[in-house]
């Protein structure tokens, strides 16, 4: 008694963080000012980024899913996750030994969503906040 869900939708950039250097300066700028849209009042982009992944990241883990694949190159320039072919939940894992790898796949997520937190902040020429970082990933209850 599998549960299945097929999960589609359009993305509003065709871009991935990772294709951010093919692009030019202008078509990367348009981008990241778009993440102005997003109202998240902070300084620094990267901190922009930070309440958008660990958002995400928490909507996920609420509803017990967990995506197994965040990096660059499964987020566009506007912040949308993509390739949940990937995503798994506990009633639906794919074999005994990701059963018993839940919670150590939890854990990676947050690290994962560092990483491309430290991907931007190299794009951007921006020195990471450690401080304001922290606060927020302890906002969406989560710790290093």
């Amino acid at each position: 008694n599998e549960k299945a869900h097929i999960l589609q939708y359009s993305v509003k950039c065709p871009y991935r963080l990772s294709d951010a250097h093919l692009l030019t300066k202008k078509e990367l700028n348009k981008w990241v000012n778009d993440w102005n849209s997003l109202k998240i009042k902070q300084k620094k982009k990267h901190l922009v980024v930070a309440e958008v992944l660990f958002k995400n990241l928490q909507i996920m883990h609420n509803n017990n899913v967990l995506h197994n694949a965040i990096h660059v190159q499964n987020y566009t320039l506007s912040l949308e996750l993509l390739d949940f072919e990937m995503a798994r939940t506990p009633e639906t894992p794919y074999n005994k030994a990701d059963e018993l790898d839940f919670m150590g796949l939890y854990k990676r997520e947050v690290f994962h969503c560092l990483e491309i937190i430290n991907f931007i902040c190299y794009l951007l020429k921006e020195n990471m906040d450690s401080n304001e970082l922290d606060k927020i990933i302890k906002k969406y209850g989560y710790s290093l």
